[in-house]
């Protein structure tokens, strides 16, 4: 513990680094405070009740968060070197990226859909199932673990090696899964042609900053956390457990392309050809696959 005589004076290059950081968060909370109101209401066309609603709602969860991200800052220090200079920059990534996404032209949406936008950019989270059964996304499965093979060596690092990596890796799977389901299926589950500095609507700039922030997150607390827990498990529980889910998983991708390729086939008002088709016809109509993938487009339509 350093003593009082030991620490560097407070001089002028730490006034203007808390000056600087001070100028930056408020010129993006005054944007936000002078700006969004009228953008959503007068600019997308959210309705005046619906925006009350995201305030009230918005603020409860600003007085949880504030008690969740504290108690994490105090609990983990992902450096040796400072306890919150790494929580500082994830901040200050997320920042710039949230306050982007708050602006974006969404007035094609509904107003339920403009509601999530809102909520969810104001910190909830989005979930995205490309499963019929259950929650489940392979994209962030295979991302887990390109992330974890690319990143691990470099897990004492500092997070921005891992950040940097995250984005590469993250960007990577997303656009190789982007190009086999349209080579596979001829559909895509995304197209981010409308946002700037796409690859041919697979992969933009955005969600690469995405992938290098849970790149960080991931190799740094979430990863080492799991591999904890996975630990305790004991081997013949785990190694049984395994097999189960992994068969799970094998059955619900199986069920999920089959599913997929006879709403590929009812659009072209190709018949079931036996009992078995008209079963996965039945039991997966075309009502319930446009609700499990609501983003699918069909390059071929």
């Amino acid at each position: 513990m350093q003593t009082a005589s030991k620490l560097r004076p407070f001089g002028m290059r730490d006034k203007i680094g808390y000056a600087m950081g001070d100028l930056g968060c408020n010129l993006s909370f005054q944007l936000i405070s002078s700006y969004m109101f009228l953008f959503y209401t007068q600019c997308i066309g959210l309705s005046t009740t619906n925006w009350a609603w995201i305030i009230v709602v918005s603020k409860i969860w600003d007085a949880v968060n504030d008690i969740i991200i504290g108690g994490m800052v105090d609990r983990h220090k992902l450096s040796q070197k400072s306890k919150f200079m790494p929580w500082i920059r994830i901040g200050a990534v997320g920042l710039v990226v949230f306050t982007i996404l708050l602006f974006l032209p969404v007035q094609q949406f509904s107003q339920l859909g403009k509601v999530i936008w809102c909520l969810v950019i104001q910190g909830y989270i989005e979930s995205r199932t490309a499963l019929v059964y259950g929650p489940f996304n392979p994209l962030y499965g295979v991302g887990a673990v390109a992330l974890t093979l690319a990143l691990y060596r470099y897990r004492n690092r500092g997070p921005w090696l891992s950040f940097l990596s995250g984005m590469l890796v993250g960007s990577a799977v997303e656009y190789g899964c982007s190009f086999l389901q349209e080579l596979i299926l001829g559909s895509r589950s995304w197209d981010y042609s409308h946002l700037p500095f796409n690859l041919n609507g697979r992969i933009c700039l955005l969600y690469s900053i995405f992938w290098g922030v849970l790149g960080v997150l991931w190799i740094k607390r979430l990863y080492p956390l799991m591999a904890k827990w996975i630990l305790k498990i004991p081997n013949r529980v785990g190694k049984a457990l395994t097999w189960v889910v992994f068969a799970f998983f094998v059955l619900d991708a199986a069920v999920t392309c089959l599913a997929l390729a006879r709403w590929i086939q009812r659009m072209d008002d190709i018949p079931p050809q036996n009992a078995f088709m008209q079963f996965v016809d039945e039991r997966f109509t075309d009502e319930r696959m446009e609700k499990i993938f609501p983003g699918m487009v069909f390059t071929g339509e």
